[in-house]
């Protein structure tokens, strides 16, 4: 999978395409940009800000329109600034830490060109009484759309959709992603094979 944006790195492994995508994901979202109403989109910044800074499992779902919209599953666990990816059933360290993904985050509210978000209403989703917002994001890679259901209790996003294009050559994608705050602690990894 292609993002709008260069993907953090990773440690070499089998697994490493698929998780620099899975990264790239997260800081390609229209969330992740500049928006043209900063006051319309202020909740979608400090939530952001707050899943950075917060311990979480995030599990996504991704297709490609290049790949056939073949289902790729995964699993991030944020613990303690510390990243963990599940890929093929296996969790690896990442050399990404959540402090630096929120850096590349606020990168890529700079190089915009247009976003714009909106309040769409309010509902409850799995128990819990949240707040829908979407948005709207164009750079010079393409354009992507995104929802976000933002927890009224605490301001952190619950889950989100997100739909980009990034043009003929890396095609269309989908992901959604659902976080859980919840009993959150680093899983235990596979090692890596050396690189020769």
């Amino acid at each position: 999978m292609t993002s709008m944006f260069e993907a953090p790195s990773f440690r070499k492994s089998s697994a490493a395409p698929v998780a620099a995508a899975i990264l790239a994901v997260l800081t390609a979202a229209p969330m992740s940009s500049c928006f043209a109403d900063e006051t319309d989109c202020k909740p979608l910044f400090e939530a952001m800000n707050r899943l950075f800074n917060t311990p979480s499992h995030q599990f996504l779902t991704q297709t490609n329109s290049l790949t056939g919209d073949k289902v790729v599953a995964s699993e991030i666990i944020n613990a303690g600034g510390a990243l963990y990816i599940k890929v093929d059933g296996k969790w690896h360290n990442s050399e990404v830490t959540s402090a630096q993904l929120q850096q590349q985050e606020e990168q890529n509210r700079k190089n915009a060109k247009l976003t714009s978000c909106r309040l769409e209403h309010e509902e409850a989703l799995d128990g819990v009484k949240v707040t829908l917002f979407s948005a709207h994001t164009e750079t010079n890679y393409g354009a992507s759309d995104e929802q976000m259901w933002i927890a009224k209790s605490n301001g952190l996003p619950v889950r989100e959709t997100i739909e980009m294009n990034m043009g003929d050559n890396a095609g269309k994608s989908h992901a959604e992603i659902r976080v859980v705050y919840s009993g959150v602690q680093a899983p235990v990894v596979t090692p890596t094979a050396p690189t020769k």
